[in-house]
């Protein structure tokens, strides 16, 4: 089963995922096109988070994503111990 949202940076050239440069509009998220069609349809979103600091910037990344595209379905963060 493959994950509906997985961070990652560009294969050509290979860029950051995560530029920390608050005024920056370099993040990117990568997408499939089934993953793009679900969104755009406002389906649940899940990130899975450990709690710690990676976890953390790749969930706020989702969510900054998912505000850019005027995604309005619900958002998971799910944790297991």
């Amino acid at each position: 089963m493959q994950p509906l949202l997985s961070i990652a940076g560009t294969v050509n050239p290979p860029q950051p995922l995560l530029d920390f440069d608050p005024v920056s509009s370099h993040r990117q998220v990568a997408l499939t096109p089934d993953v793009e069609f679900m969104l755009g349809r406002n389906c649940v979103v899940a990130v899975g988070v450990s709690g710690g600091k990676d976890s953390v910037a790749c969930a706020l990344a989702v969510d900054r994503h998912l505000n850019d595209i005027g995604h309005t379905g619900p958002r998971l963060l799910i944790h297991a111990g």
